[in-house]
């Protein structure tokens, strides 16, 4: 009796022994699946960005929102009179965007006054722009 309760043992011992092992290979198969996963996502956002051409034929990305079909390249001036230019999206009722002043700086822009003629923005810093679009 107790030689065959010590072979149940020992034959489920090496049961679960095995069942561990062959989860643990499972797991790590799934870690290498999911950073190759995370790889290719990486690759395909950076195929996703617009090159945009500026008044200066510099170009510049921006990546675009989930819908394209609002993203809409404006041009305008700042408080100082100087040329900006640049891409927001016009989905929701506030535009938010990018611009690019002549100096290559970019710019991070937010505007709740829409109209069909004229777009007025502000940037985190209080400035003003007044936008149309190309």
């Amino acid at each position: 009796m107790t030689t065959y309760i010590n072979t149940i043992f020992k034959l489920s011992f090496f049961g679960l022994l095995i069942c561990s092992i062959s989860c643990k290979k499972e797991d790590n198969n799934k870690q290498t699946l999911d950073i190759k996963h995370q790889s290719e996502d990486c690759e395909s956002n950076k195929s996703k960005k617009k090159n945009y051409l500026t008044d200066n034929h510099q170009f510049y990305y921006y990546s675009p929102a989930n819908n394209r079909k609002y993203d809409r390249q404006v041009t305008g001036i700042d408080e100082n009179g100087k040329n900006v230019n640049g891409v927001i999206n016009l989905e929701n009722e506030i535009a938010i965007g990018i611009l690019k002043a002549k100096s290559g700086k970019e710019i991070e822009i937010i505007s709740d006054q829409i109209n069909t003629k004229e777009i007025i923005a502000t940037d985190a810093n209080g400035f003003m722009y007044r936008l149309k679009m190309d």
